[in-house]
C-alpha cells in the first residue's frame, strides 16, 4: 500500500513541474512577442544580451550552491539526529 502512495506523490509532483515548465514557455512566447512588439527588432536583440549577462552572472555569483543546498538537505533529511546537537559537557 506504501508503493501505492509513493508512485502516486512522485506522478503528482512531476505533472506539478511538467504544469509549472509549460506555463513558463507560454509565458515566455507571450513576453517575447509583446516586447517584440513594442521595442521592435533590435530591441529584443539587446534584450537578449542583457538577459544572457544577467543569467551568466547569476550563474557565476551561486558558485553551485542551490544545488549544493538541496542536497545537504537531502542527506539531513535522511538522518536522525539533530544536526546542530552539542555534545553533553563533563562538570
Amino acid at each position: 500500500m506504501t508503493e501505492n502512495k509513493s508512485y502516486k506523490t512522485i506522478v503528482k509532483t512531476t505533472g506539478l513541474i511538467g504544469a509549472v515548465q509549460v506555463f513558463q514557455i507560454v509565458f515566455g512566447l507571450i513576453r517575447n512577442k509583446v516586447l517584440a512588439i513594442l521595442v521592435g527588432t533590435h530591441g529584443v536583440g539587446i534584450w537578449g544580451l542583457y538577459k544572457n549577462f544577467t543569467d551568466m552572472a547569476t550563474k557565476i555569483s551561486m558558485l553551485g550552491l542551490d544545488s549544493s543546498g538541496v542536497r545537504q538537505i537531502a542527506k539531513n533529511a535522511e538522518q536522525k539526529e539533530t544536526v546542530f546537537s552539542l555534545p553533553p559537557t563533563k562538570i
